[in-house]
Parts: structure tokens; C-alpha cells; sequence
């Protein structure tokens, strides 16, 4: 079945262009933004692949990526929000994908020239699985927020309906449509069209992304890490937020424990272990807001360990609510490399 999505307000799209709304991935008005800024189309889809990679080699899944050599070595649009699609797609996409006897699990990401779009040439990017694939009745209801497959494969696997829902959003703001193609038991293929606008960057402005993954220290063990005092706690509820942020700790050099909700990182965090507790602000169960507060309650008078927001919402007041239930600082998702490396070695003291 095959089904597009539309920007339902192109004004809005232009409206959301400016960098300066773009920063925590909503404006002040509680909307989506994004940049328009030189990218790099290779470095975007490695990094992604490069991050999903453990993930995939866990499963067994043969996760491979491959770009257009004729493409122009940059574009504008907002790598950051990109990178954040794509993560979600080819996240997805392993995550409903299986390796067995006879039917090996492949995963791709692949970067192209097309001409769907209003007749012009843009950019596709297809994440192509070979996975469960879905009927026409899910494909129709996809991009609805907290909208699942169905009882069974959620519980089987877990809910990707928000996640498709703001990926829907994102790539409308950058001028885009996504087009969904599945076939139920032969896999799927999301498709994401971008206008095609070649870029000049200033190399002095615009450096290579994540260059610090070509950089990759040694990892300590656990017991290592608690010793040094470095011993990471990261509460996430989003399976491929989760994958994608041990990762990018692991490309860090630190080693990291994960809690799947607040209860559960509650009582991780009440064996002393850690040295430091980074946290998403909105998980079932128990939120990040009430983990901060009953830790605090329980450190009484210090000494405390420092705790790290780490939020999708960027609407005003968010910070300073972080701030007022007790967390020390924050960071937006998606997560950058270049942004979480300062935050740690500032929070995190070497015993």
C-alpha cells in the first residue's frame, strides 16, 4: 500500500525556517522548528548508520547504507532534525525486523536523486527493511500520535506512533513528504523527499558533524566506571532513544547502565552506584520530574549526585522547571555529540 503525507501548511514551513526558533527544536510558541543550514547528506547517514550499528549486529540484521555519488556534497536543510528521522525510521525498522534460518534480516538506508516531487528532482532517503510489514489498515492510521500496529505487536515489540507522528512533522517543516510502502509479512519502505537546494558552506562555519565519533576512547567496565566515580545512569522510556544514547556515551568512553522508566530508575539509582542520572523528563510510570524530587527527598541535606534533564520540549518555562524540581542542567533531544561531552566532564568528577 502506498500513502503520502503532505505539508498541510507550507507557511508554516517558512515561517519555521529561522535558526534562532530552531535551537531546542520547538519556538516559543510551542512548535516544531527547524534550521535551514548547509548539510552534509553523507555524514548525516553514516552517522546514523554508525550509531544503529550495535543495535543491528545484536539482532543479527545486516544494517547497510549507500549515497548517491552524483549527489551535491551538501544541501540545505537541518541535519539535526534529519539525523533525528532517520534515526527513528531505521530504528524502527530493526526493530520489526528478524534474522532466522533462511531469512536473514536486512536493514538499509539509501540516499538518492528522485523527481516525485512537484516534478522537480529532490532527495529521497529510503529506509528499506525486509521485516513484519503492515496491512493497509495500520499503513492508514500510521502517523496518528500513540497510534499502535495492533494489541499483539505492541506488546511483541512496542509502539512507534509518536515517534512517527513528530518524524511526519519534521520532514514537513523541511519542505518535505514521506511516502510509506509495506507489503504485511515481506517488510517495508519509508521513503523521505526533500527538496533538492545545493549549498556552499564556509569551511570555517561549517565543520564535519560528530566529528568526535572518528575519535573513539577506550570503555571501562562497570565496576571500573563505579570506582572512578563515572558510572552513568540513563532513564529512557524510547527503545531507539535509549540504543542511540548508549552509543553515543559509548563513543564518549562512558560506560552507562539503562532504566526503561522511573520506577525502575528509581530503584537502580538507591544502590549508590552511579555517579550521575541522565534523564528523559516524560516516561510512563513515574516521569523524570518525580524521579528528581524523591531523590532529592531522600538525599536530605547532601551530598547530592548531579542529575541531567534531557527533553524533547524546548517551550518556554520547560528549563526552569527542570531547574526548580531539583535537576542541575539539561540537554535537548536529539542528544549532540558536541553538547553532551562538555556537559558530562563538567557534572562528572574523577575520583
Amino acid at each position: 500500500m502506498l500513502i503520502c503525507i503532505e505539508p498541510s501548511d507550507r507557511q508554516d514551513c517558512t515561517q519555521c525556517q529561522n535558526p534562532k526558533n530552531a535551537e531546542g527544536g520547538l519556538n516559543g510558541y510551542g512548535k516544531l522548528a527547524v534550521e535551514r543550514i548547509a548539510t552534509s547528506l553523507h555524514d548525516v547517514a553514516h552517522d546514523v548508520v554508525q550509531l544503529m550499528m550495535p543495535t543491528a549486529l545484536a539482532k543479527s540484521i545486516d544494517l547497510s547504507v549507500w549515497v548517491e555519488p552524483e549527489l551535491p556534497p551538501w544541501i540545505f536543510s537541518d541535519p539535526t532534525r534529519l539525523r533525528q528521522v532517520l534515526l527513528n525510521l531505521v530504528g524502527n525498522a530493526i526493530k520489526f525486523t528478524h534474522s532466522e534460518v533462511g531469512h536473514p534480516g536486512k536493514v538499509s538506508l539509501r540516499v538518492d536523486i528522485c523527481h516525485r516531487m512537484y516534478q522537480e528532482p529532490c532527495i529521497c532517503l529510503r529506509v528499506i527493511d525486509n521485516g513484519i510489514g503492515m496491512s493497509n489498515e495500520v499503513v492508514d492510521g500510521l502517523f496518528q500520535p500513540f497510534t499502535q500496529a495492533d494489541n499483539s505487536t505492541s506488546r511483541q515489540y512496542g509502539g512507534t506512533g509518536l515517534g512517527l507522528s513528530i518524524s511526519m512533522q519534521l520532514v514537513q517543516l523541511m519542505g518535505g513528504q514521506m511516502v510509506v510502502q509495506s507489503t504485511q509479512g515481506k517488510g517495508s519502505e519509508f521513503t523521505v523527499e526533500l527538496p533538492l537546494h545545493e549549498a556552499h558552506p564556509d569551511p570555517i562555519q561549517f565543520s564535519e558533524p560528530d566529528a568526535s565519533l572518528s575519535h573513539k576512547p577506550s570503555i571501562p567496565g562497570m565496576a571500573q566506571a563505579q570506582v572512578s566515580g563515572k558510572l552513568i545512569l540513563l532513564a529512557e522510556d524510547n527503545e531507539t532513544n535509549r540504543d542511540v544514547m548508549q552509543e553515543q556515551l559509548r563513543l564518549l568512553g562512558y560506560a552507562a547502565e539503562v532504566a526503561e522508566d522511573g520506577i525502575t530508575a528509581l530503584e537502580q539509582w538507591r544502590t549508590g552506584r552511579f555517579a550521575l542520572l541522565l534523564t528523559d523528563c516524560h516516561m510512563p510510570l513515574m516521569d523524570g520530574f518525580e524521579l528528581t524530587a524523591l531523590i532529592r527527598r531522600e538525599e536530605g541535606a547532601g551530598p547530592y549526585k548531579p542529575i541531567i534533564a534531557v527533553t524533547a520540549s524546548a517551550m518556554q518555562g520547560e528549563a526552569q522547571r527542570c531547574l526548580d524540581c531539583g535537576m542541575d542542567d539539561y540537554l535537548s533531544k536529539p542528544l549532540r555529540m558536541n553538547e553532551l561531552g562538555p556537559m558530562l566532564a563538567k557534572w562528572l568528577v574523577t575520583v
